[in-house]
């Protein structure tokens, strides 16, 4: 088990909220992209696989969730209408436990999102999603992920440094020339999927620009820190991280430091992903009073 889901599940475990109210139906996953609507009305709820009876907070948590993928309503308006007709008071800390309950679950049910299935195999063969989308979806549940568990831990995890490339390649201004050419090629294709998926390609060129101009530099950052928790270096970041991970799962790292090294790689990840990543590189948990 991945050491961060290994805390993550252990700290859920230890800390289960106490809820002594009547059960509710739990549709467990609430929110804009479930809801069917007509004439402005939500008219049924889809998606049902996840339902269970549970802590009604269960649901808010997924409906905040929702709400930072798919922004349609200020939640805290909506909260406070539920609990008028609903008589059910929100309780934070409760919702903060079902946020981290939320984000485990997606990586239980899509532990690949974002990455090639088998990277070895896939080489060359025609990829059937959107591989902007992913990428962009990936990092941002990875990142609220880490924020909640950050919260409920009441961890301060102080921001890395950022620096930008101090040089760039002499191919780097090709990754303009490209973009401006999609900017041109984008709004002349009829097919929407096809559309829909060359801007998928337009958000990973603008990744893989930042990625090349910055990407050498932050994996050495990343091996440095590592190699200071774990006492040694690894030649390429993919044995580094693997050699953190055991460190952390033999308890040789603590958690607290764990934690924020990959809080470090998430946000440096973040920079690289800004300019791709368009709004939602500013969408955080949103509040709810």
């Amino acid at each position: 088990m991945e050491p961060l889901l290994r805390l993550t599940c252990d700290w859920l475990e230890r800390n289960v909220p106490e809820y002594e109210e009547p059960l509710v139906l739990v549709q467990g996953d609430t929110g804009p992209g479930n809801f069917m609507y007509e004439h402005g009305k939500v008219t049924a709820v889809v998606d049902w696989e996840l339902a269970h009876w549970g802590d009604p907070m269960d649901d808010i948590a997924w409906l905040s969730l929702r709400t930072v993928q798919d922004t349609f309503t200020h939640l805290p308006d909506r909260l406070r209408e539920y609990q008028e007709l609903s008589g059910i008071p929100i309780d934070v800390d409760r919702v903060w436990y079902y946020r981290v309950f939320a984000e485990a679950t997606m990586t239980t049910l899509r532990p690949n999102e974002g990455k090639n299935e088998d990277e070895t195999s896939a080489v060359g063969r025609p990829v059937a999603r959107d591989i902007g989308n992913g990428l962009l979806y990936a990092q941002l549940h990875r990142r609220l992920w880490l924020e909640a568990l950050a919260h409920v831990m009441n961890m301060e995890l102080p921001m890395p440094d950022l620096p930008s490339a101090t040089e760039l390649s002499e191919w780097h201004h090709l990754y303009d020339d490209m973009l401006g050419s999609m900017q041109l090629i984008v709004p002349r294709i009829g097919d929407p999927l096809a559309s829909q998926w060359t801007k998928g390609i337009v958000r990973v060129v603008k990744y893989l620009k930042e990625l090349d101009a910055t990407g050498r530099l932050y994996d050495s950052l990343e091996r440095e820190e590592i190699a200071r928790l774990i006492g040694h270096s690894e030649p390429i970041p993919s044995a580094a991280r693997a050699a953190l991970a055991e460190a952390a799962r033999s308890g040789k790292v603590t958690d607290e430091d764990y934690v924020q090294v990959l809080f470090n790689k998430m946000q440096r990840d973040e920079q690289l992903l800004r300019t791709a990543s368009g709004a939602l590189h500013e969408r955080t948990w949103p509040p709810l009073i």
